[in-house]
């Protein structure tokens, strides 16, 4: 008993100031919306803000990717200048292909966007991607079957912030 006697007295001040630190002055509603305004804008700046841009560096695809993901049949591919005969990017109707390390990443095409030969597209879309496959020369050139011509492949992040871009061969065939 003589804790809660000893206790009774601190406890009235202290409930008293809780009490009345919930008693502010009334807010006009032109503060109340200006209040709003802040804290909207806050909230917003913060979902603006994006991560870095991470570039990233297409690796060749070879046989045993062609095989393991069934890459073979009509399309094209694109060679980066400098890269040897090594395909970066293959591009089918409804798929492209890159290498990401030692993982084949696909893409969706882009069938309201600008045709390429053979049925495929000059964009696709995927998760974390976006590329564009576009000729930087007018007329491609014929050799041993193939369509040849000089291009630009730019590979997007999903803020539309360029993580690749190369200049080199698009190869066109079956």
């Amino acid at each position: 008993m003589q804790f809660k006697l000893a206790a009774a007295p601190l406890l009235l001040p202290v409930a008293l100031g809780l009490t009345l630190a919930g008693c502010d002055k009334p807010v006009s509603r032109a503060q109340q919306d200006a209040a709003d305004a802040r804290a909207i804008a806050q909230v917003e700046a913060v979902q603006k803000i994006r991560p870095p841009v991470v570039p990233i560096d297409l690796a060749v695809m070879g046989e045993p990717d062609f095989t393991k993901n069934n890459l073979f049949g009509a399309g094209c591919a694109f060679v980066p200048e400098g890269g040897g005969m090594g395909a970066v990017l293959l591009t089918r109707e409804k798929r492209a292909y890159i290498k990401l390390g030692s993982k084949v990443v696909s893409l969706g095409s882009d069938p309201g966007g600008p045709k390429a030969p053979l049925g495929t597209w000059e964009h696709y879309v995927g998760d974390s991607y976006s590329l564009r496959l576009e000729r930087t020369a007018a007329s491609p050139s014929v050799q041993e079957e193939l369509l040849r011509w000089p291009g630009r492949l730019t590979i997007d992040d999903p803020d539309r912030r360029v993580v690749y871009s190369a200049m080199g061969e698009v190869q066109c065939g079956s």
